[in-house]
């Protein structure tokens, strides 16, 4: 059987690769912006932040602090608001757009940080980053910046691994979770890393661990003070609220809701839960007491076979169909909604990226850290019912991307690699 040769391309100097992979950071971010205009009106979760920055901007922050959600985001906001002499709704679109650009950087540094990376490589990875957050780039959501201080967070600790630097890393994700609070479930993995890192002894690794946990677990109890005398209870990220002044007013209709509806009934057969009406939902509620009003755990006791269904797509064929998704088809295309139906190209997906893992298993096994972003997407799964968002995964993708990158730039030039990322953007 005939193998794959690599390519005898010309020996460049490595600036080329730098000024190459930067040159399609700066042409995503443009083709992004053509995509989601400055001017463009408020989709999806955007009307929500955007009520939240207008409630702190009236009611001041020990009452936004109470309502929970994104404050960390909220917050930042309020001060680049009175800064930047355009509308809030763009600062938030700007905003998203510089720790898009700073996330690059940052991820580059972390790569150094990584054993058995190679100068194309860690290029490679960075341009994947770029590309998988594309859509998110001029968006006014909470999602890049939250990912920035969790890479600046990651970056402190590998850098120089002391008490100090654990403390100051555990302050950073905790802000990193205050803008956006599914970076809590990056806590167990990072602690993980830390227990399972090498040429540390076991007593210096507990007090690291009572380190991280104690500085996080602190400003936890604090930031929830106001919403708990509030509310009298946790007030974690939802969405499921509008404002009447300063009153807050509970929709009718939750998240959970759509998610069990469409996962368990889904009478009209939607493709996915996007495509579900709110209106369909809240008919079939009506003539349905108490069927989608359900917890986690009741979901799980009463429709157990269906979540195990859910989390072993999730687990072994969405993470890497995402990866190879963000690789070789662009999700602004009519192609990549039709190939995501088909059961084989994500089952290929898993096969490849198993693969890529198998031919580059020295630089997994010599990188602890990468299974951080691996106990992520797990504790991801495991909360999502329906479907895994890949908003979600944005600050973990490029770590899984790297073992397919850096078998890929051994076989094929990295320069036909990011020639062919630069020609995906404009499809």
């Amino acid at each position: 059987m005939p193998t794959l040769k690599k390519y005898i391309f010309p020996q460049f100097p490595p600036i080329y690769i730098r000024v190459f992979s930067w040159l399609i950071v700066v042409i995503i971010m443009f083709v992004s912006l053509k995509v989601h205009p400055l001017n463009a009106t408020m989709l999806g979760d955007e009307p929500g932040y955007f009520a939240e920055l207008n409630y702190l901007s009236h009611y001041g922050f020990y009452n936004s602090l109470s309502q929970g959600t994104s404050f960390g985001y909220s917050g930042i906001l309020y001060f680049l608001v009175h800064i930047i002499p355009v509308s809030a709704f763009v600062v938030m679109k700007i905003f998203s757009a510089i720790c898009y650009v700073i996330c690059c950087f940052v991820i580059l540094k972390i790569f150094d940080q990584l054993n058995n990376i190679g100068y194309e490589t860690k290029y490679l990875g960075m341009v994947f980053f770029a590309y998988f957050t594309s859509g998110n780039i001029w968006r006014a959501l909470p999602d890049i910046p939250s990912t920035l201080f969790l890479f600046i967070a990651v970056l402190v600790l590998l850098r120089n691994r002391n008490y100090k630097s654990v403390a100051i890393t555990s302050l950073i994700v905790f802000i990193a979770f205050i803008i956006k609070p599914n970076i809590l479930f990056y806590v167990p993995a990072l602690l993980l890393y830390i227990i399972v890192s090498k040429n540390f002894k076991l007593k210096r690794k507990a007090v690291e661990v009572i380190i991280f946990i104690s500085v996080f677990f602190s400003c936890f109890v604090v930031y929830h003070i106001p919403g708990y005398q509030t509310y009298g209870k946790l007030m974690l990220e939802s969405k499921n609220h509008t404002y009447i002044g300063s009153k807050r007013v509970e929709s009718t209709l939750t998240w959970p809701e759509i998610n069990i509806y469409y996962e368990v009934y889904n009478p009209n057969k939607r493709v996915n839960k996007w495509q579900v009406n709110p209106e369909e939902v809240k008919e079939f509620k009506k003539n349905n007491p108490g069927q989608l009003d359900q917890t986690y755990t009741q979901f799980l006791q009463q429709h157990f076979s269906i979540w195990a269904k859910n989390e072993v797509i999730k687990i072994f064929l969405d993470v890497p169909y995402f990866v190879d998704c963000s690789m070789f088809y662009h999700k602004w295309t009519a192609i990549n909604k039709w190939i995501k139906n088909v059961f084989i190209i994500e089952f290929g997906s898993f096969i490849f990226f198993i693969f890529c893992c198998y031919k580059e298993r020295s630089l997994i096994i010599s990188n602890p850290f990468l299974i951080v972003p691996f106990t992520y997407a797990i504790l991801l799964c495991f909360i999502s019912i329906p479907q895994l968002e890949y908003n979600w995964m944005i600050s973990c993708m490029p770590f899984f991307a790297l073992p397919i990158l850096g078998f890929l730039q051994k076989k094929i030039s990295p320069y036909f690699i990011l020639f062919g990322q630069l020609l995906i953007v404009f499809f």
